[in-house]
């Protein structure tokens, strides 16, 4: 394959069977989809760019929020700059609303800066209550005019950290939320369900990635017993 970087063109080496001969000729003749950014609204993929970018440094603040989505796929291809901006607003809310991030006021940031902490500690998790973007002034998210920047909490890190989409997270602090009430030590079947990769299967628990492959469990179970 060509690199991007380095050629304007690449090649694709496609290796089947004869029966999939004719699915592989269909493959390569067949006309190539509109490229489409997964940053768009109904994609819901910015607030995941958003997340990793608060967590990496590589943002802080709305000015910094707006300027690295100005230079995505999704930027130049929107209808218009008020679709990027209302995008980014719907993200930040969200990334707020349910915890992932938080954001500082200037002297609560200099607190903890003082304090070496990258990340703020959420407390109590089954207390948190749904924030705003609106930081005292309406606008102050929008525009960036607020003296602050957003802080990444312990689930936004871990989010970043375990490759999840927000989406994924959420289902997965579901989960664990109700194995700490109603953990099962009756058998160890119970722990391999919470400690089997989270994106493998789109059911709870183990499941609820977006690759949409449930584990066959009954099998799982035949195949425990005989050990």
């Amino acid at each position: 394959p060509g690199g991007s970087e380095q050629k304007s063109f690449g090649e694709s080496f496609l290796i089947g069977t004869d029966s999939e001969r004719a699915v592989v000729k269909a493959l390569v003749v067949a006309a190539l989809p509109p490229i489409r950014s997964n940053f768009a609204p109904e994609r819901r993929g910015c607030a995941r760019l958003l997340l990793e970018g608060f967590t990496s440094g590589a943002i802080a603040d709305a000015p910094s929020v707006h300027r690295f989505l100005g230079r995505t796929l999704f930027a130049a291809t929107a209808d218009s700059p008020a679709t990027v901006r209302s995008a980014c607003v719907d993200a930040l809310r969200y990334l707020e609303s349910y915890g992932f991030v938080r954001w500082v006021q200037a002297k609560q940031q200099r607190g903890s800066d003082d304090s070496g902490e990258g990340t703020e500690d959420d407390g109590d998790d089954d207390a948190r209550t749904p924030l705003k973007v609106d930081h005292g002034n309406d606008n102050d998210a929008k525009t960036g005019e607020g003296d602050g920047r957003f802080v990444v909490t312990k689930l936004g890190a871990a989010t970043v950290a375990a490759s999840l989409s927000p989406e994924e997270a959420l289902a997965l602090q579901y989960e664990l939320r109700r194995a700490k009430e109603r953990f099962v030590l009756g058998e160890e079947l119970h722990i391999v369900f919470l400690c089997a990769p989270f994106s493998s299967s789109a059911g709870g628990g183990g499941g609820g990635g977006s690759a949409g492959l449930e584990p066959k469990w009954p099998l799982y179970a035949e195949l425990f017993a005989t050990l």
